[in-house]
């Protein structure tokens, strides 16, 4: 039996229950892709470093140091993330504690929350330039192609920082608020300008397979169709702007669906920022 002065512990609520649930279900859903997305990383990194690293006038040599620094910088910005993450669920555990702690728990959750939402949307960022960058160099001479992705990467830009700043606005005067009834439309604002650039991107580069295709098949008189080196890259480069485009429209509806608190959605909030990043890795 117990002693007067020793608190029993009592059952958890069924809120907090779920809280649990779903934090340890986010957890292993991000160490997951986490893990998939560190050995990509290194083996896209041993891939450039083996083709040689200089700042030379070669054509692939500035190319190749600007892919290996976005990698470390996508792998530091994801590593923080994890992170911050994690932290922000162990401190949470602490304020469901009999004796929570006295120091400004509220005020470092909020430091965390704010620094994970810019370096999330730092990586949606670079995936949005690697993805451009692609396009960018198969129409060096077009300036229609290449204003239309400039716009189109502004427009990125923009949506995702003025979606981080309402969104560090919104948690800054109640950090409980996790934007329900409004959280889709909000989320647009980022989202939607991400879809349209890699859909743009990812059609300008189909459109350059297609007349690629089209020009090898009339140039040497093929009756067959065998698909070259050239054309297998290209269409990889198509098959994962479609892949993350499916991926960003599913985030989407997701958001619309079931809101900010269903775990549907709060699960898709922790792969998002590592599935972004693994896609456009540049092997």
């Amino acid at each position: 039996m117990s002693s007067s002065g020793q608190q029993v512990s009592q059952p958890l609520s069924d809120s907090d229950l779920n809280t649990v649930r779903i934090y340890i279900l986010q957890t292993a859903v991000a160490f997951l892709l986490y893990g998939v997305y560190i050995t990509l990383s290194i083996i896209a990194l041993c891939i450039l470093l083996s083709k040689g690293l200089s700042l030379s006038s070669s054509a692939n040599a500035k190319p190749r140091v600007a892919l290996f620094t976005l990698t470390i910088l996508m792998l530091v910005f994801s590593t923080m993330s994890l992170v911050l993450y994690i932290n922000f669920i162990l401190i949470q555990f602490e304020t469901l504690a009999y004796d929570p702690p006295q120091w400004d728990v509220i005020g470092l959750l909020k430091d965390i929350e704010i620094v994970g939402i810019f370096t999330d949307r730092m990586n949606y960022l670079i995936s949005d330039g690697i993805v451009i960058w692609r396009a960018w160099i198969m129409f060096p001479h077009n300036i229609i192609v290449r204003t239309i992705l400039v716009i189109c990467m502004i427009g990125s830009f923009v949506g995702t920082f003025v979606d981080a700043g309402m969104g560090t606005a919104r948690f800054l005067h109640d950090a409980r608020d996790n934007g329900n009834g409004k959280k889709g439309n909000l989320f647009l604002t980022m989202a939607l300008p991400l879809i349209i650039t890699n859909a743009v991107a990812t059609g300008v580069i189909g459109w350059k397979a297609w007349c690629h295709h089209k020009d090898i098949k009339q140039n040497l008189n093929l009756i067959t169709n065998p698909i070259s080196r050239v054309q297998k890259v290209l269409l990889l480069l198509v098959e994962s702007g479609v892949v993350y485009c499916a991926l960003w429209i599913a985030y989407t509806v997701t958001s619309f669906i079931g809101g900010s608190e269903s775990v549907s959605y709060q699960v898709y909030s922790a792969a998002m920022p590592y599935l972004s990043v693994s896609i456009f890795l540049p092997c």
